[in-house]
């Protein structure tokens, strides 16, 4: 299974001018992932895994690609992924991870611009938290690169789920927004 060690920072400008500045070539793709996990929204704090639903299409709205995934806590900012793509919708692929059990935590939805070197480079926009820069590859590599585009220990940003979790703790209104979006891609809301 591959290993994969990213970082991400939370951005002061916008993604636009980030990758203006930073230059190369960008694809833009709108991710949606759904996770899963033994203890739904708490999975990856309790038992250091989830499993996750994605889509990612083109900006267009065309129907993407989905795929299920599989995510392990290594260490700090290291996790341990496998990725295997279907030929099922979001729904069918939550229904199927429902019937083993595994309950639906929550929605990670962005707007992602990757650009590729030795270190691979997104910039999110992600729904309810705002706009990051993720860096992953070699350690030493994405230490590098962090220099290299002006990003600052200090911006130092957890994970996505971490973050959405401690939000919907403090606040109903995105709470409700959030089980709204989950319900409508999985027919769940993350109180089955």
């Amino acid at each position: 299974m591959p290993i994969e060690y990213e970082r991400r920072f939370r951005l002061a400008e916008s993604a636009a001018q980030f990758r203006q500045r930073v230059g190369g070539t960008w694809v833009l793709r709108h991710v949606i992932d759904v996770t899963f996990g033994v203890a739904g929204m708490e999975s990856m704090d309790r038992v250091g895994w989830i499993v996750r639903i994605r889509r990612s299409e083109d900006l267009t709205g065309t129907e993407g690609d989905v795929s299920i995934e599989y995510k392990a806590a290594l260490a700090h900012a290291t996790w341990r992924e496998l990725s295997l793509s279907v030929n099922n919708t979001m729904a069918e692929c939550a229904q199927f991870l429902s019937s083993v059990g595994l309950t639906s935590g929550m929605v990670i939805e962005r707007v992602r611009a990757t650009t590729h070197s030795a270190v691979r480079i997104s910039v999110d926009e992600v729904r309810w938290l705002g706009t990051f820069v993720e860096l992953e590859g070699p350690p030493e590599l994405v230490a590098d690169a962090a220099g290299r585009v002006g990003l600052l220990a200090e911006d130092e940003a957890g994970a996505y789920g971490d973050l959405l979790a401690e939000l919907l703790r403090s606040n109903p209104d995105i709470d409700r927004d959030h089980r709204i979006a989950l319900a409508r891609l999985t027919g769940f809301d993350g109180r089955e």
